[in-house]
């Protein structure tokens, strides 16, 4: 999303994504991008109507600085180029945006889920900004805000309250495929918060059978996740592999009698942004 406010894709993207949680901004929020309606396109609610609010930034860099290139991840992050930059908002300003949208009144009526993703929607530039949009919508909606059904994506390395305050948590912590360290990409107090919450999934980015048993010897047995709430999903990010990744995880999943998804979104458009 480009627009007034916005800036380039940095050349020096870890420094930036280091420096990321230490900006302020002039406004509320730094929103990279918002859209809908469209579908959900991955995850427990696959194929279900939602508007996207992607907040700009993340605290982590999967497949990224060569990761990828030089074989120590398997993939890469697919929305980088998206989240390194943004427009701010103030909390009157995207409300008028998801009015401009004529998207509010199904999302008071319970026909669109309202997705909040990332980068990471929990980082400190991102989270005050995120629970006083929240507070503003409760004040100007009223009654009308109880019919709101938020959906978190978060990649559950910040342990924080604010997961209380969304109806469904999709959490994707990143294995040892995505290339990062594991004091970067696992945080056992916010994979156990996110865990006792009444509505939460974790799904995990799969290409074969060695990613399997590190979810069950890193996430599933020490933090006690029952399997009912794992979810396998291909490392696919092109139409050209999305076919043979997704039979590959059917299989895993088959095996291990564990809920899978694809990646709908990728089948439909390719790489694709904002659909």
């Amino acid at each position: 999303m480009n627009g007034k406010g916005s800036k380039p894709r940095p050349t020096n993207i870890i420094k930036y994504i280091q420096n990321f949680d230490e900006i302020k901004w002039k406004n509320n929020m730094k929103i990279a991008e918002i859209f809908g309606p469209t579908i959900q396109g991955e995850g427990f609610s696959s194929g279900v109507p939602c508007v996207f609010i992607r907040f700009a930034g993340c605290n982590l860099h999967c497949g990224m600085k060569g990761l990828f290139e030089e074989g120590k991840a398997t993939w890469k992050c697919d929305t980088e180029k998206i989240w390194t930059q943004g427009t701010e908002y103030t909390n009157e300003q995207l409300f008028q945006k998801l009015k401009d949208m004529k998207v509010l009144d199904d999302i008071t009526k319970g026909k669109l889920r309202i997705v909040v993703t990332g980068g990471e929607p929990l980082i400190k530039s991102n989270r005050d900004s995120l629970n006083s949009f929240i507070d503003y919508l409760k004040k100007e909606l009223q009654d009308k805000f109880y019919f709101i059904y938020w959906e978190l994506e978060t990649n559950g390395t910040i342990d924080n309250d604010l997961y209380d305050r969304f109806y469904q948590i999709n959490c994707s912590p990143k294995l040892s495929n995505s290339g990062l360290s594991e004091s970067l990409r696992i945080n056992g107090a916010a994979i156990e918060r996110i865990n006792k919450h009444r509505n939460s999934w974790f799904k995990f980015v799969v290409n074969n059978e060695s990613d399997v048993k590190e979810i069950i010897e890193k996430f599933v047995v020490p933090f006690n996740i029952n399997l009912d709430k794992v979810i396998f999903m291909p490392d696919s990010d092109s139409v050209t592999t999305i076919a043979e990744k997704t039979r590959n995880v059917w299989e895993l999943s088959v095996k291990y009698g564990v809920r899978m998804c694809t990646r709908l979104h990728i089948l439909c458009f390719n790489k694709q942004a904002g659909i």
